[in-house]
């Protein structure tokens, strides 16, 4: 029997899929994630399709730990992209810009924006991830879960996790928390104090986002397959990464000589993207010039 299942381990890979940090641009990993399911959903005809079902253990960073967590639980990409829509602006109340005026009237009143912000990221993952825990998922789904972050209280890197082997020192967590504590970027966010759901005293822990080691949580994630997949069993790596704005010069149709462009402006950008020959990751960036 034993033999028999090692077999079959060994014939279906180790799937993991990596989500990229980055804050807003997270809409854009959540809208190709989308399109992509939709077009497989028709492809095989069939009403609904579960990202989460498909791998193994999900890694994800910072705005990667919300997608992360909520393809974990089973939510629609659709729901993800509509909470950005809907919540973004009350997130990030107030874009930093490199104008001197605004960079001293954000520090001025950075407080305030900062405090509302938290709250409407709270209240946006609330009403998506519940109160549902790492081990809830890992128990109902089957499903593993990495989320890096930074324990400020020692200053060190420090990852979320409910995996075969992690033990149960993260179990009780629950993902919203988790969530704030991978996302609570310096400037944009206040660091995420996050009470110890095993403390008998509520015990207050802080952590600072995971960005600030593991944006791209692709080696936390092969690390995690590395130590939970059998023996001789293959591991593949989904790595889904954000994008900064596109370098280039705008030219407008009054500039342009030759053909003309339909609209006042046209950002100009290359961007290119191949799979490494040494590495077992695939990665598909979403790119696009609206970042």
């Amino acid at each position: 029997m034993e033999a028999a299942e090692s077999a079959l381990s060994a014939a279906k890979p180790f799937r993991v899929l990596c989500l990229d940090g980055g804050g807003m641009r997270g809409i854009y990993t959540a809208a190709f994630l989308d399109r992509l399911l939709d077009q497989y959903r028709r492809i095989r005809g069939v009403e609904h399709l579960d990202l989460g079902s498909g791998f193994d253990l999900i890694a994800g960073t910072s705005t990667g730990a919300i997608i992360a967590c909520g393809a974990a639980i089973g939510r629609p990409m659709s729901d993800l992209v509509k909470l950005y829509r809907d919540w973004g602006g009350r997130i990030f109340p107030e874009r930093i810009t490199e104008s001197k005026g605004t960079l001293f009237a954000r520090i001025a009143k950075g407080g305030n924006i900062v405090r509302a912000g938290d709250a409407a990221l709270r209240k946006a993952l609330s009403a998506e991830l519940g109160d549902i825990t790492m081990l809830d998922v890992y128990r109902k789904r089957g499903i593993s879960l990495s989320i890096p972050t930074v324990a400020m209280s020692t200053h060190r890197a420090w990852v979320f996790k409910k995996t075969k082997t992690s033990g149960v020192r993260d179990d009780n967590y629950k993902l919203v928390d988790v969530c704030l504590a991978s996302s609570a970027a310096p400037i944009y966010r206040s660091l995420a104090a996050i009470k110890n759901p095993d403390s008998k005293h509520e015990q207050i822990e802080v952590f600072a986002d995971g960005g600030l080691w593991a944006n791209n949580p692709v080696m936390v994630g092969m690390l995690d397959a590395l130590m939970n997949a059998e023996n001789e069993q293959p591991i593949e790596i989904f790595s889904l990464g954000t994008c900064s704005r596109p370098e280039g010069e705008e030219i407008s149709a009054k500039r342009s000589t030759g053909r003309c462009f339909s609209g006042s402006s046209a950002p100009m950008s290359r961007h290119s993207a191949s799979r490494p020959k040494s590495s077992p990751s695939t990665t598909w960036p979403a790119c696009s010039p609206m970042c």
